[in-house]
């Protein structure tokens, strides 16, 4: 049997009730509703950054209302123990506030090669 472990992390936005990933999303995303390749690179980051902490809640401790605010003011999650550099760079790039300084899926393989 699964559960949704995660159910919590999702917010409720506007009077459609959709249901968002805040915790995976990027700035643009929560702000202006953007979806876009380069979105998905700052989620991609998120999910490096779950992987190394062994599957830890992003931004443990925050409300989705908390993450939402943190994120637009620039937060980002902090290094996780025994990350090792490579990743840790990684995870910072994937983090760029501007969209187009995050690396394409190309120079992500590249680094990890």
């Amino acid at each position: 049997m699964t559960r949704d472990i995660y159910q919590s992390d999702y917010y409720k936005k506007g009077s459609r009730n959709v249901l968002l990933p805040v915790r995976w999303m990027a700035p643009e995303s929560i702000a202006d509703g953007v979806n876009t390749y380069d979105t998905d690179i700052w989620s991609y980051g998120i999910v490096l950054w779950e992987i190394v902490t062994l599957a830890a809640q992003p931004y443990h401790g925050m409300s989705n209302e908390e993450v939402i605010n943190f994120v637009l003011s620039k937060g980002v999650l902090t290094r996780p123990e025994e990350c090792p550099n490579l990743l840790w760079e990684l995870m910072e790039r994937c983090w760029e506030w501007l969209p187009k300084q995050r690396p394409t899926c190309c120079e992500i393989i590249e680094m990890l090669e």
